[in-house]
């Protein structure tokens, strides 16, 4: 979950990198792209941040947020992607979510 926190942190607070995540399509290519930038994520990363992603987009929302919910984002990192730039933060989700969709559909195929 660090190295994933770690990886959202520095997109967040780089809006050129934040913008470069928005043509990722494959897994591969943002397991490439986090690499490029000093970042090597495994595949439990990927899932990771799509887990806080969702916990980001259900916190959005409104909703509340499970026990393991809150203790996945503790320490304040939910308030921080929070209070970073919204076009950072969707990039990032949008990529996660893309990537992550693929995840568990190869996961089930």
């Amino acid at each position: 979950m660090e190295r994933a926190k770690a990886f959202l942190e520095a997109v967040a607070t780089n809006e050129n990198l934040a913008k470069a995540l928005s043509g990722i399509k494959t897994r591969e290519e943002l397991l490439a792209f986090a690499a490029s930038h000093g970042h090597d994520l495994t595949e439990q990363d990927l899932k990771d941040i799509v887990k806080i992603g969702s916990v980001y987009l259900k916190h959005k929302a409104g909703e509340p947020l499970s026990d393991e919910e809150l203790e996945m984002v503790s320490g304040g990192f939910l308030v921080y992607l929070i209070g970073v730039g919204i076009v950072a933060v969707s990039a990032i989700i949008s990529a996660a979510i893309t990537t992550g969709a693929l995840l568990i559909w190869d996961e089930y195929n």
